[in-house]
């Protein structure tokens, strides 16, 4: 049986990077129909809700919208109260995708004692990249060090990052969600994860080949 996917995007102010990353969602191998994005409009002044209300895709779209900025965790909150499905995946609004991404996190949960898979993040630009961007790229930081040293996939919480990060829906059922007294980007998603790490139901793997890429 095909999972179906929910996709939890959080944005504010970012029109442009959105528009991006669901043109790259379009490309998906993944069935549409099987598919649902939750655009979740942190109180943003741009046009965010009028556009994607506006447009259509192949696979369904809402935009949630909160009445000011709250910070991500509220946002991500907002889309977490109406999923249902059998996996959430969380992306920033400022990456597109790999034509494959969801395939590589559902094969992971073939597995019962997988909880949540966290996959990577690339940069584009090639040989343009930036020296902070070549390191951010290499194999000396995150989940990537101990993978490419050992093949350690099973990761610790404090490796988590949601720009490409999914979790079992039947693990929201716990009352998780995200820490609202956070209102800044970062450490919102940590503390996800260490929540989920605290159930002990499983484990949160690494997903090299489940990739993303940070819009320059």
């Amino acid at each position: 049986m095909t999972s179906s996917v929910s996709i939890i995007t959080p944005s504010y102010n970012n029109l442009t990077g959105l528009i991006r990353l669901l043109a790259s969602l379009e490309k998906l191998s993944w069935p549409k129909d099987k598919l649902h994005v939750y655009i979740c409009n942190d109180g943003s002044t741009d046009d965010t809700q009028q556009y994607f209300e506006s447009q259509e895709y192949s696979f369904k779209v809402v935009v949630l919208s909160l009445k000011k900025n709250s910070g991500p965790a509220r946002a991500r909150n907002l889309g977490l109260e109406k999923v249902d499905s059998d996996l959430v995946l969380f992306l920033d609004s400022d990456v597109e995708v790999a034509p494959d991404l969801i395939e590589r996190h559902v094969e992971l949960y073939s597995d019962p004692d997988v909880v949540a898979v966290r996959g990577e993040n690339q940069s584009l630009g090639g040989a343009s990249k930036s020296k902070w961007r070549r390191y951010l790229d290499s194999d000396l930081r995150g989940p990537r060090r101990n993978f490419h040293k050992n093949g350690t996939t099973r990761i610790d919480y404090s490796e988590v990052n949601t720009n490409n990060f999914s979790v079992r829906t039947a693990i929201l059922e716990n009352g998780l969600m995200f820490d609202e007294n956070i209102i800044h980007y970062g450490g919102e998603d940590m503390i996800f994860a260490y929540e989920i790490s605290k159930m002990k139901l499983g484990s949160i793997i690494y997903q090299p080949n489940a990739v993303t890429f940070h819009q320059q």
